[in-house]
């Protein structure tokens, strides 16, 4: 986590070319860049290791097995992730309020995808 939080980057307002290549902070953590006028917060998302940018525990909840987690991806923007041992499964969908930062990732691409959340956006968004 020390990592994580030693980064500061100032004064560069396209942060979207930078995330591609910083998948190890985003497996760790969320990134916010703050702007006048506007807060961004950025999520990175893998299948397999953060699925639609949800955490997930590699132990299955149902056997307490490790490494026996599987992804399948649908078509719908929606991830299965099936014990390979128990066969239980957890459905992840997309995260409302939420937008890819350059559309999801293509198929088998291991670095994967990051999504981004603004602040006007929940605001536009409240219906308290």
């Amino acid at each position: 986590m020390d990592w994580a939080l030693s980064h500061f980057v100032f004064d560069r307002p396209k942060i979207e070319h930078l995330l591609r290549e910083h998948q190890a902070l985003g497996a760790h953590t969320d990134i916010v860049q703050f702007e006048s006028g506007d807060t961004k917060r950025f999520r990175w998302t893998h299948p397999g290791a953060r699925p639609l940018g949800y955490g997930i525990n590699p132990q299955c909840g149902s056997c307490k097995r490790l490494k026996t987690k599987a992804p399948k991806p649908g078509a719908d923007s929606t991830i299965v992730i099936r014990c390979s041992h128990c066969k239980s499964e957890t459905l992840f969908t997309f995260p409302p309020k939420w937008k890819w930062v350059k559309g999801p990732p293509p198929k088998d691409d291991e670095r994967g995808a990051w999504l981004v959340q603004t602040a006007r956006d929940l605001d536009s968004m409240d219906t308290t």
